[in-house]
């Protein structure tokens, strides 16, 4: 059995005295007459704990946080306590709001993030465009909020595509939705949703 490294050598490590490890048979196969708690030439070594003064802290990367962008509309992890997944979504917050082609901008970074094929029609930004050319919710019939690209997917599990992402919806409607309703049980609120927006227009 080698002999361990002396702390002396290793001076990032400490030796933890507190914890050293022993056998519950260290003194079974004591030689007779030998008294309990001697230590002999027959007791088997023990091998000092040595214990990084850091190993109960954890890593950058367990320490990341899943956040939510209101900008963009994206998660992403985080150590820190931004609010933003980038300094491009910080800036174009503190704007009025933004144009279609700014907006697209913010889609292709999802789409790139996931991984979506280029071949893939949100990719190309008169598609798009063309999505939110009435500039109305769905769901509300509310104008689309200033912020993000406004699209709203039939499955959330899936990933944005031209099949899945194109239901224009505001921020409300789309946060209100999230993962709780599917996409037609969101629809038998439609009428309730309506109504609200109604009211709102009128104070």
């Amino acid at each position: 059995m080698p002999y361990p490294v002396p702390a002396s050598r290793v001076p990032f490590l400490k030796i933890d005295f507190s914890k050293i490890i022993f056998s519950k048979n260290i003194f079974s196969n004591r030689p007779r007459g030998s008294r309990p708690g001697v230590v002999t030439r027959h007791t088997p070594f023990i091998r000092p704990v040595l214990q990084c003064p850091h190993a109960g802290t954890r890593s950058a990367a367990e320490r990341k946080m899943k956040k939510f962008c209101p900008f963009c509309e994206s998660e992403f992890q985080t150590t820190t306590s931004a609010k933003f997944c980038s300094e491009s979504c910080r800036l174009y917050r503190k704007a009025e709001g933004l144009n279609p082609i700014q907006r697209h901008e913010i889609l292709k970074r999802v789409l790139a993030k996931e991984r979506i094929p280029g071949t893939d029609l949100l990719w190309k930004p008169d598609f798009y465009i063309e999505l939110i050319a009435d500039q109305k919710c769905l769901y509300c019939l509310g104008e689309l909020s200033p912020y993000g690209f406004a699209l709203d997917r039939v499955d959330n599990a899936k990933p944005h595509s031209c099949w899945n992402a194109i239901i224009p919806a505001c921020g409300r409607c789309n946060s209100t939705r999230s993962n709780i309703y599917s996409f037609e049980q969101f629809l038998l609120l439609k009428p309730g949703l309506e109504r609200i927006r109604r009211e709102e227009r009128k104070k």
